[in-house]
């Protein structure tokens, strides 16, 4: 038991030391990416949307009532599944709803296609030995 315990405390150490040197690091990354902001700006969106739908279609009818339904709900559309078990039913949860729609099928893609790029032009600088 007591050995857990010192794995235990190990495991936690080394999380925190993760976490405060990423603390330090991420604000710097934040600042010199623009797709790092992308996504930042495209979750808080995504966010806003779910609460968004919570309250306008909460008391109009449909189906979506809890928090819990929003989310599923915005998942569902951004992953473009589209289920049909939750719908906004309101003329202001349809427009959020459109609004998401435009959103999660312009920039996704694009943040697809450039981290593909990213990742296409670091291995032919490693292949060319310019990068490790």
């Amino acid at each position: 038991m007591i050995r857990l315990a010192e794995r235990l405390l190990k495991i936690v150490k080394a999380v925190l030391g993760i976490l405060k040197s990423s603390v330090k690091f991420i604000p710097r990354l934040i600042k010199q990416s623009f797709t790092l902001k992308l996504v930042i700006i495209l979750f808080l969106i995504f966010i806003g949307c779910a609460i968004g739908i919570f309250f306008i279609e909460r008391d109009a009818g449909g189906k979506i009532v809890t928090l819990g339904d929003a989310f599923w709900w915005l998942i569902v559309t951004v992953a473009t599944v589209g289920y049909g078990d939750f719908y906004p039913v309101s003329a202001a949860g349809r427009v959020i709803a459109t609004l998401l729609i435009v959103i999660a099928i312009g920039i996704i893609p694009f943040l697809a296609a450039h981290g593909s790029s990213y990742l296409v032009a670091r291995r032919s600088r490693e292949e060319r030995g310019l990068e490790k």
